[in-house]
């Protein structure tokens, strides 16, 4: 079993895409249990994104009979690491860690522009700036959620502002030993190259999802809200850095490693620049003709 431990805005979105191209499963995103084993942990219900770690996930596995577990095949949500205990399997874990700094500013700034994210209309009404969202405990996820997650099941209850250095370091621990592979966002297409060698995997498509259409600047933000995230999450930043030397490790693993990410790159600007704008259109059309087709019957048998 694989079990991507998603932490929130590290390019999440765009591995779980690929996923569901690997595992042949269907395109229903938010789906809970799929018929074709694969589970998608709920990520966009108002009560788990306001919670930052919710323990909802844990108690839809709990609610999981026997054969439901038994055919499970991929594991993903933002959960603690750990979620395998409640299998009776091997399992393989992997991850995409982030820059604390921008994870935390890109956070900020997706739920401003997401009107259905839990926490949008208080951000808009109450004019919560990136400093205030920070450091007024609206949400753990700006206080080191990335050692949270990967520090274990524990975590949970570990109230804003209380991350210890011992969470710290079984999050290290558990990402040197319990991790296939560990990605780094801003590596995304060597992350991706490392998970396909490392698990076998066939495409070599990637697109990036779920990316603000303009991204802000860090130089934009002042000193003072910068060195806040920075003190906030000094446990995630030390963890990020850790996780870099991972990475590279787990990159000299693999023969002429660097040869194989320019192949990839190479397949994907083909695909994208050449096949992509050639289909495009076909699909187009194709969905033209089944609207179409729809609306004929729902005309010619009403309700």
């Amino acid at each position: 079993m694989l079990i991507f431990l998603h932490i929130p805005k590290a390019a999440g979105q765009t591995l779980r895409n690929i996923l569901r191209r690997e595992y042949l499963f269907t395109s229903l995103f938010n789906s809970i249990f799929l018929k074709n084993k694969i589970i998608f942990l709920p990520v966009d219900t108002p009560k788990f994104i306001s919670s930052g770690i919710s323990k909802e996930p844990i108690k839809h596995l709990e609610s999981l009979n026997n054969k439901e577990k038994k055919n499970v095949k991929v594991l993903t949500g933002h959960f603690c690491y750990g979620v395998h205990k409640y299998f009776n399997k091997k399992a393989k874990y992997i991850t995409i860690l982030r820059n604390p700094i921008d994870r935390i500013i890109s956070l900020y700034y997706y739920i401003l522009r997401t009107k259905e994210h839990h926490l949008h209309d208080y951000l808009v009404d109450e004019k919560i700036s990136l400093r205030d969202f920070v450091r007024n405990g609206i949400t753990t996820e700006v206080d080191n959620v990335q050692t949270r997650l990967l520090a274990g099941m524990h975590s949970h209850d570990v109230g804003f502002g209380q991350v210890k250095k011992e969470m710290l370091e079984d999050a290290k621990r558990n990402l040197k030993t319990e991790f296939e592979v560990v990605g780094i966002s801003e590596e995304f297409i060597r992350s991706f190259v490392l998970m396909r060698e490392k698990l076998k995997w066939n495409t070599f498509l990637f697109l990036n999802r779920n990316v603000s259409p303009k991204q802000t600047i860090k130089d934009d933000i002042s000193i003072e809200t910068i060195n806040l995230i920075k003190k906030s999450n000094k446990y995630d930043i030390e963890l990020y850095e850790f996780g870099k030397s991972l990475f590279i490790q787990q990159q000299n693993t693999i023969k002429n490693f660097d040869k194989k990410v320019v192949h990839i790159e190479k397949l994907n600007s083909f695909f994208l620049n050449i096949i992509v704008p050639l289909i495009f259109p076909l699909i187009k059309c194709l969905e033209n003709i089944l609207k179409k087709t729809i609306y004929n019957k729902k005309k010619n048998h009403p309700l």
